[in-house]
């Protein structure tokens, strides 16, 4: 009688309908919080006189980051759009002694993919500009808003009615940051940054 017991409550347990609610279509604002972790690599030439020196290095980050996204989505398909807001904080060394700071970061982007039930799994695109600061030792000093493209690609799991797991992945490459020099050691010559920066980032939002 009661194996005949357990195997009645086990056969209700499993066929219980989950705490959350079937997917229905839904528009709406949502909000998210994450935390990201950054590769930024910086890949300098310089040149003077004809010759020219590659350098190259990165800087590994981490930091919060906030979101502000509009989503509409059905059983099968969903889209959004989004605005982002985070720190990469990347400090990296170049070559004659100089160095890049690559600082905050925002973007606007759009999101597409396919739904199912609580899944959404999507691609990334967006845009975006960064604040980086450069300096040769002592000599120099710029800051600069350089442009930024991003493709990537994430997953949404919802673990309640306006709660969901967020997990990304995205790549971006900057706009090279070009720098001449007018005086000092180093006049007459030009050096070309190259700027990528890979993140994975894991969050929570919250949609309304």
């Amino acid at each position: 009688m009661r194996m005949k017991t357990n195997a009645l409550l086990l056969a209700a347990l499993v066929s219980a309908p989950p705490a959350v609610s079937a997917a229905n279509p839904w528009s709406g604002i949502g909000i998210g919080i994450y935390g990201h972790s950054n590769t930024v690599t910086a890949e300098s030439t310089f040149s003077s006189g004809g010759a020219s020196v590659s350098d190259e290095n990165d800087d590994d980050t981490a930091g919060p980051g906030i979101k502000l996204s509009y989503r509409s989505s059905d059983e099968g398909f969903g889209y959004s759009f989004d605005a982002r807001l985070q720190h990469f904080g990347a400090e990296i060394d170049l070559y004659n002694d100089s160095r890049l700071d690559v600082n905050g970061f925002a973007s606007v982007g759009t999101s597409l993919g396919y739904m199912a039930g609580r899944h959404f799994l999507y691609g990334v695109l967006e845009l975006g500009r960064a604040s980086v600061d450069y300096r040769v030792g002592d000599y120099r000093a710029s800051t600069e808003g350089l442009w930024s493209f991003g493709l990537g690609a994430g997953y949404i799991l919802r673990v309640a009615d306006n709660v969901e797991l967020n997990a990304e992945i995205v790549g971006r490459a900057m706009q090279d940051l070009e720098v001449t020099y007018t005086g000092g050691p180093y006049s007459g010559g030009t050096e070309e940054i190259e700027i990528t920066v890979g993140t994975v980032s894991l969050g929570l939002n919250y949609r309304f």
